[in-house]
């Protein structure tokens, strides 16, 4: 096996072993901490023969697209060959290091219960800004068994200071450090790495154990090979020193003080199977673009208010026919019953209705802010903060599209000049008040059928400003 050049923050996260010890690389994006992570699995696996361990990931299009192709570059870097040194099967979700026998299951989060089922002595979870606290602490309850140590570690891009991430690594943390590694990119100088340690009790299988919590900062402007992306990135987030900025690229956890949506929580995000109902209503929210994402935005309702983000297809360069099928085969999936679509190219309107798709133009007549009740961004406002009249749940998110979705209303920003959305990477959300719109305009057209002239009624969706108005008006 070749001797890997390390780099940063590797030098110390890679080796670092214990038990009971749980690490977090956290780095912004191309910082190389989904490599370090893959290090760490090599290194364990190699140390420790016949090891078991399991690999979590949000869903699994995360392991395909990020995690299993960084698994591979740094097996490739070591000299080790797939098929002859290590093997994946995919039927078994399976991932084998053949000279010691050690074996890694791939789970996703989607149902986190779910990891304590693999009893192993390390666990890694990738990306874990979009998977739920309960995968953490029910994978903490799978360390089992054997006599290597019991570890884990987690590699992923912050998300912010409300983050369970951030409450089980930093704040109870008692001591921090600074370590010198060797410079990646400046020859013969030193680069400091800060480490964070929290050192507690925690029980697990009904015994107690006392454990670190280490946390390790990673940046992307540290990784030699990301140096022409780390430019564009900067530039497409608005300059090195905002906060997003901080968050994506040098991976701080910020709180991120202008966002559209600053109640957003990633426990909204929920599998279907854990959802109180399915929705009755089903329309989709349709942004159009060719070198930006079109993207088609699914959304349900319940009788009781209740809204359910079902999918969300975001692609680019599709033609108008690409286009039709994804519609078409979104509508089968889901039933959906209209589609709320941009208005700036209407050919891709016009395109869709005359293949039989209840397609319609967005309305854009208010003022687009959350204070607004009957704008897009007020019905998006008011639909994330719903509480059903128990105060339980009223936004769910299916956990197929939850990473979208998340990473869209994350990096949704207010301008602080116009107090407006700022029109960056915006169509995820674009979509989603369009859709919206159109599931605000069917509901008030079915309850007042008896409060609005015929004439409006058969408008459809055109009328959906006229019901809004004329529900808030008959609420009051």
């Amino acid at each position: 096996m070749n001797v890997v050049k390390l780099l940063g923050f590797q030098n110390v996260f890679v080796p670092e072993k214990g038990d009971y010890l749980f690490s977090l690389a956290h780095g912004g994006r191309g910082s190389a901490k989904s490599q370090a992570g893959a290090y760490r699995m090599l290194d364990y696996m190699a140390s420790y023969p016949e090891s078991v361990g399991v690999i979590l990931v949000p869903v699994y299009k995360s392991w395909y697209s990020s995690t299993l192709p960084s698994i591979r570059e740094a097996f490739n870097r070591a000299g080790l060959v797939e098929g002859k040194h290590w093997e994946y099967v995919f039927k078994r979700e399976e991932l084998t290091f053949l000279p010691t026998k050690s074996i890694a299951y791939i789970r996703t989060t989607e149902k986190p219960e779910s990891a304590r089922g693999v009893s192993g002595q390390w666990f890694w979870m990738d990306e874990a800004r979009d998977s739920p606290e309960e995968a953490f602490l029910s994978v903490q309850g799978a360390l089992r068994g054997g006599s290597s140590p019991h570890m884990g570690w987690i590699t992923t891009t912050p998300a912010g200071k409300r983050h369970w991430l951030y409450r089980h690594f930093y704040e109870g943390a008692t001591k921090t450090e600074q370590l010198p590694v060797p410079h990646p990119i400046l020859v013969g100088e030193t680069l400091w790495i800060k480490k964070t340690t929290e050192v507690k009790e925690i029980e697990l299988n009904g015994e107690h154990f006392g454990s670190r919590y280490c946390a390790y900062p990673a940046r992307a402007k540290d990784n030699p090979h990301t140096q022409g992306l780390y430019a564009t990135l900067v530039q497409s987030f608005g300059g090195p020193d905002t906060p997003l900025a901080r968050q994506e690229l040098e991976g701080e956890f910020v709180l991120l003080e202008g966002m559209v949506f600053p109640t957003w929580d990633t426990k909204l995000i929920v599998s279907m199977e854990k959802w109180p109902r399915l929705p009755s209503t089903v329309v989709a929210g349709v942004d159009f673009g060719f070198d930006h994402p079109s993207v088609i935005f699914v959304e349900g309702a319940d009788g009781d208010r209740r809204r359910y983000i079902l999918d969300i297809v975001e692609k680019t360069r599709l033609s108008e026919q690409q286009l039709l099928e994804e519609v078409m085969r979104l509508q089968e999936q889901w039933k959906i019953e209209a589609f709320a679509c941009d208005t700036e190219d209407p050919r891709f309107v016009a395109y869709l209705r005359a293949n039989g798709i209840p397609a319609y133009g967005a309305k854009k007549t208010f003022k687009d802010t959350q204070r607004n009740p009957y704008s897009g961004l007020g019905l998006c406002n008011s639909s994330l903060n719903y509480k059903i009249k128990d105060g339980s749940q009223g936004f769910f998110v299916n956990s197929s599209c939850g990473c979208e979705f998340a990473e869209a209303i994350e990096n949704y920003e207010l301008d602080k000049e116009t107090g407006l959305p700022i029109k960056r990477n915006d169509d995820v959300m674009s979509a989603w008040r369009y859709a919206e719109e159109m599931l605000q305009g069917l509901t008030q057209k079915r309850q007042l059928a008896q409060l609005v002239p015929l004439h409006i009624l058969q408008g459809g969706y055109r009328g959906g400003e006229a019901f809004a108005q004329a529900a808030y008006r008959h609420s009051g």
